[in-house]
């Protein structure tokens, strides 16, 4: 399974039809309905809180948060609790033109390798096979290219 994720600074989106706000806060929050649950190395996260911290900068990629966004995305976007998949994310124009940003994106997502995350109460293990970064302007295209030649 190929999966398009836009890590935005403001929101998350995936190619599965996902979506929300790339705010986290440590701890469990039950605020909102839209508040998602997340236990991820035995610490609790809520992410999309209207109070929590926003992941920006250029090296943001090497932040829990990132991670904890795109596994999050990773988790909704699919049903069965063991995923294998391979993820394509979008950067800004100015930052893909900076290749060793990208190459620096990508091998830091092919670490995560095997993951266990906890989506409100849910397992997931996630296992992300290939990682490709493309300018976000043609991620969702690219995506779709990528999901027609894996079927």
């Amino acid at each position: 399974m190929i999966i398009g994720i836009d890590l935005g600074n403001a929101e998350v989106k995936t190619s599965e039809g996902d979506k929300f706000e790339s705010k986290i806060k440590i701890g469990i929050t039950k605020m909102n309905k839209n508040d998602i649950q997340v236990t991820y190395k035995n610490r609790s996260y809520t992410l999309g809180v209207d109070d929590g911290a926003l992941n920006i900068g250029k090296n943001r990629h090497k932040k829990i948060n990132y991670k904890l966004c795109l596994l999050t995305a990773i988790a909704n976007s699919v049903k069965e609790s063991k995923i294998n998949c391979k993820v394509v994310v979008g950067v800004p124009v100015e930052q893909f033109n900076n290749k060793d940003l990208v190459e620096s994106i990508k091998n830091e997502i092919l670490t995560y390798k095997k993951e266990v995350i906890n989506i409100n109460e849910v397992e997931k293990i996630i296992t992300i096979q290939d990682v490709e970064v493309f300018c976000e302007s043609r991620s969702e295209e690219h995506t779709s290219e990528l999901q027609s030649q894996d079927a």
